[in-house]
């Protein structure tokens, strides 16, 4: 499949502390400052009660927001990128000359219909998070039509009614489908984006109110570290990514990881799932510092490498920015189910 015909977009699973995965078909963005200089920017929640209770409804939100993104939009993903791998031309559609053009899977109503009623339930909670708000509510209206196509080419391509009317309906449902796609794409990459700038608000203000509670804790550094590994994956973006700011950036994170492994270690006991944290902490570190010297050194795909990337398999690349999305993705996951802060 030709991937940049595809503006696609997944999150992983997150908890509430909003760890965002993510995959390599990502809007440029440029390298920013270290995750600890940001904190230190950022003026500390106030503690009044309203506040408080601003915080409590941004969490309320940001959580439900991100759990209908991961699962409509993973859902939804899955089955553009199965129909399309199938096809020479992903714009032009099926000529009738593939050999299968099932997809994969369903888009299960119980998606569509729990994230419309709770993106609709939690946007009305006051106060409002605009443009917040507003790109959750064009997500949940948008999405239902384009699930609802996939749902029905399913049905199609499963039951091979294409047999029956020479690939008529599978051109008409192609059709239908590439119109509401290109009119969904727009919606889910502003409302992820929306997501994103939130989240890292609320997560780089629970680093600061961390700090001046405990000081530089195992939570206070557990917080930074997945923070910067955020900022460092969404800076090696492209091939033409600041490497002096980078490397500083990188450099940064490595310090907080062996302060955090100190920490640990020195009451192991009480934070025995934390080696693994800091485990994953270390690949994704290597994963970066590859990509680093790919483009630092000017290193070259040879053949094989490009074989890879056509076939969309970038991740097993070397040096690839989608390698080092696999090792935060691996990141996130790891931190998402070992629950770190029973450990805290």
């Amino acid at each position: 499949m030709k991937r940049n015909l595809l503006s696609s977009v997944i999150i992983a699973a997150l908890i509430s502390t909003s760890l965002v995965a993510c995959d390599d078909n990502k809007e440029d963005k440029p390298a920013t400052q270290s995750t600890e200089q940001a904190a230190e920017k950022t003026e500390s929640p106030a503690s009044s009660a309203p506040e408080f209770d601003s915080n409590t409804v941004l969490n309320q939100k940001l959580n439900v927001y991100i759990e209908c993104y991961n699962t409509l939009q993973t859902a939804i993903n899955r089955n553009v990128h199965g129909y399309a791998d199938k096809l020479a031309d992903f714009r032009a559609g099926p000529t009738g000359q593939e050999p299968n053009l099932s997809l994969m899977g369903p888009v299960y109503p119980a998606f569509i219909s729990d994230c419309r009623n709770d993106i609709k339930r939690v946007a009305q909670l006051k106060p409002n998070f605009e443009p917040l708000d507003s790109a959750a509510l064009a997500f949940s209206d948008a999405a239902p039509a384009l699930a609802t196509t996939i749902n029905d080419m399913n049905k199609y391509y499963d039951q091979q009614d294409y047999k029956d009317d020479s690939f008529a309906g599978a051109k008409a449902f192609h059709k239908k489908f590439i119109s509401q796609y290109d009119a969904f794409g727009p919606i889910a990459k502003n409302y992820i984006e929306n997501i994103n700038i939130m989240s890292r608000e609320r997560s780089v203000n629970d680093i600061k109110a961390t700090e001046q509670k405990e000081g530089k804790s195992i939570k206070y550094y557990t917080l930074l570290t997945i923070l910067e590994a955020e900022t460092i994956n969404d800076g090696v973006y492209r091939d033409d990514f600041d490497v002096a700011s980078v490397s500083k950036q990188l450099a940064d994170f490595g310090d907080h990881i062996k302060q955090l492994s100190e920490k640990v270690n020195a009451d192991i006991d009480k934070h025995r799932s934390f080696p693994g944290y800091i485990s994953e902490l270390e690949k994704f570190q290597a994963a970066v510092k590859k990509r680093l010297r790919r483009v630092r050194d000017k290193v070259a795909y040879d053949e094989h490498d490009t074989y890879m990337i056509n076939n969309g398999n970038s991740r097993l690349v070397e040096g690839t920015h989608a390698a080092v999305v696999d090792a935060y993705n691996d990141l996130i996951d790891t931190y998402n189910s070992y629950h770190l802060e029973r450990e805290f």
